[in-house]
């Protein structure tokens, strides 16, 4: 058997916790010097207030380090890969549906597992579509899952 070899380079990453949202802050945390704090949430302000309202705290914590990673780079497209849709709102949904509840269509419409990334194009002007995305999504996986 051939050994495959698969190359890349990663361009720019991010990543947010409480208390800790930049390069300095993730080299203090790795060596010790700052702790992560609790109950702070990113600051998503480059996305319009209706969506804000919309989004949970996961979801606030992707878009941010979709939008650090993009940068000046909005118009070209990047993978955006999720697995899962609003967790709170599909508890909510679940505890609904153990209660015999009717199911709220708005929440429903959140907990699907692309509903997060398909905000994100809300954060650039042009208001590119997030489809491009989610096919190489799909055609990554495709590409790279079969090892």
């Amino acid at each position: 058997m051939t050994g495959v070899t698969r190359e890349f380079s990663i361009a720019h990453w991010a990543a947010w916790a409480p208390g800790v949202n930049d390069l300095l802050g993730w080299r203090a945390w790795i060596n010790g010097e700052c702790s992560v704090s609790v109950g702070q949430q990113p600051d998503v302000g480059f996305l319009p207030s209706l969506i804000r309202r919309r989004l949970d705290r996961v979801g606030r914590m992707a878009l941010y380090v979709a939008w650090q990673c993009a940068g000046d780079r909005m118009g070209l497209p990047f993978v955006f890969a999720s697995r899962h849709g609003s967790l709170t709102r599909t508890v909510q949904l679940l505890d609904s549906l153990s209660q015999r509840e009717p199911l709220s269509p708005a929440a429903f419409s959140l907990s699907v597992h692309n509903s997060t990334v398909g905000f994100f194009p809300s954060a650039e002007p042009t208001g590119a579509h997030p489809l491009p995305w989610l096919q190489e999504s799909t055609r990554w996986r495709q590409r790279y899952s079969k090892g």
